[in-house]
């Protein structure tokens, strides 16, 4: 029962991330938590060479909104017109510096894609420097899912542990509220790899523990592990 029960409540602190962070957003759809920025055996999987770290994002997908596999892979340009099937849903985290091809790691039903530029959807300019890499992962699920919900963790490793709140992510959902199968696209600052390797405590980790979040991390890496 015990166990039942710190998995319950882990779930539940999780979706209220999903739900808290969606009002704090005009438009929430797919929502990001600040990263962990793990090293050695915290990395999920494998464990991380020296000087190699993984970034760690937990996602989720808001109230009224959803996610769905249906439409074309996003490209580079500007895509997604209204009808949100036109393209996957997906989000980008731009500029993403000290990239290692080959590390992204992401749920069962997502893919990923690195590009110089984009994907970037539409009505949303980004800051989008081109000498520094992009991390794009897009929803190719069979079934559409539905907010609010924990989507899972998604990581990628990096040269860098040091950290800068001037990067950006977009997400593009579907809204499921009073607009259904329209396109919803934000666009939203997010915490990215500076151009420094200077050790650095993880403030992250101290965000996610206090609002019950860590926990929940922890039990998606075991079962990415595990998958």
């Amino acid at each position: 029962m015990k166990k039942v029960f710190r998995k319950s409540a882990v779930a539940l602190a999780a979706v209220g991330f999903v739900v808290l962070a969606g009002a704090r957003e005009a438009k929430a759809d797919i929502v990001l938590s600040a990263p962990v920025i793990a090293s050695g055996s915290g990395c999920l999987t494998t464990a991380c060479a020296a000087g190699v770290f993984e970034w760690q994002y937990l996602a989720g997908i808001s109230q009224d909104e959803a996610v769905s596999g249906t439409g074309a892979i996003p490209d580079a340009a500007p895509n997604g017109v209204l009808p949100s099937a036109a393209v996957k849903d997906f989000f980008t985290i731009y500029d993403f510096n000290g990239y290692i091809p080959g590390s992204a790691q992401m749920p069962t039903g997502w893919a990923f894609q690195s590009l110089p530029t984009g994907s970037t959807p539409t009505n949303v300019i980004p800051n989008d420097n081109a000498a520094f890499p992009n991390l794009t992962w897009y929803y190719t699920g069979n079934s559409v899912v539905n907010g609010p919900a924990v989507l899972g963790v998604f990581s990628a490793r990096t040269t860098f542990n040091s950290t800068t709140t001037g990067g950006n992510y977009v997400g593009s959902a579907t809204n499921a509220g009073a607009s259904p199968g329209t396109q919803d696209n934000k666009i939203t600052q997010i915490t990215t790899p500076a151009t420094t390797t200077t050790v650095v405590p993880e403030p992250a980790s101290m965000l996610l523990l206090g609002t019950g979040l860590l926990g929940c991390v922890r039990i998606l890496r075991r079962k990415s592990a595990k998958s």
